[in-house]
């Protein structure tokens, strides 16, 4: 049985400067992912002269904490504001502007609301529900995971999703064959979403915990192992990711800048790994490996 996703405060950050000061909105972006803010989670508006980026966080303590350091950098001209927001105002427009789209040759992704109505045309589709619009399918590196799972479907039974989200990948897992799934995230509302969506869409027997992955152990390992993470954290925790990976089979990474995908090529190119496929887009790459040993 699903549980009832309790209403949660969502922590909206904004800081703003005038846009007449040259470079700082992309001093500000690199602070923000500095400090583990992806790109994609990094709002970007224009009114008359002022520039505001803004992030929004579950966690009240993150984003104090995250305002403090933004502070500690002594910018001139930036204004900063922390404010609380009830999640049902974030799903409640989220749900109005989520419509159907095709993910990958072969799925379609949905609204929960649609379950009964969308219409079934020789494609799977799956059903989600999410408070925030956080891996529905829409960006790119997740688009890429897609792709690549469906590559090797048929080819893993165990399967390992790491920063699972809205849980979309682990479906797609289970709707390309796989008998054995486990999902990690470092976010308690992200595990209960996730949790939801399985089993509206049938998957009711994967294993989902809340935890950081760089303390996550298991003797367990997996055909397929899907990472779609921040570059820096993939890089951290390389040898950590090969760990799970079963010799001869699959690991999957998303989320790589393309700035940064030259020092990442390099650094994964000392692994016992074997590149198989590489998928770029206008700001991501993602890398399908095969551990050789």
């Amino acid at each position: 049985m699903s549980k009832t996703i309790k209403c949660h405060r969502i922590y909206e950050f904004v800081v703003s400067t005038y846009r007449s000061k040259s470079g700082l909105n992309e001093i500000l972006k690199s602070i923000f992912q500095q400090h583990g803010i992806k790109e994609e989670d990094i709002i970007e508006s224009r009114i008359d002269r002022v520039l505001a980026l803004s992030s929004y966080f579950r966690s009240k303590a993150r984003a104090r904490c995250f305002r403090q350091r933004i502070a500690s950098y002594q910018l001139k001209d930036t204004f900063v504001r922390l404010r609380s927001l009830e999640s049902h105002e974030w799903q409640k427009q989220w749900k109005e502007d989520f419509q159907p789209f095709r993910l990958s040759r072969s799925i379609h992704v949905a609204p929960l609301s649609y379950h009964r109505k969308y219409p079934i045309d020789g494609r799977r589709v799956i059903f989600l529900d999410t408070v925030l619009a956080f891996g529905t399918g829409f960006h790119e590196t997740t688009r890429f995971m897609a792709t690549l799972i469906e590559r090797c479907r048929g080819r893993f039974q165990n399967f390992f999703d790491i920063g699972t989200g809205s849980g979309i990948l682990a479906i797609l897992a289970y709707v390309h064959g796989a008998q054995n799934v486990v999902a990690v995230d470092i976010d308690k509302n992200c595990v209960e979403i996730a949790q939801k969506n399985l089993s509206a869409n049938g998957c009711g027997f994967a294993t989902i915990k809340t935890i950081d992955v760089a303390q996550f152990k298991s003797r367990e390992r997996f055909d397929f192992v899907a990472a779609n993470l921040i570059s820096y954290d993939l890089i951290r925790l390389r040898e950590k990711l090969i760990s799970f990976v079963c010799p001869g089979k699959y690991l999957a990474i998303s989320g790589i800048s393309k700035q940064n995908f030259p020092k990442f090529k390099k650094i994964f190119g000392q692994l016992p790994l074997r590149c198989l496929k590489i998928e770029k887009g206008k700001h991501w790459v993602a890398v399908l490996y095969q551990r050789i040993k």
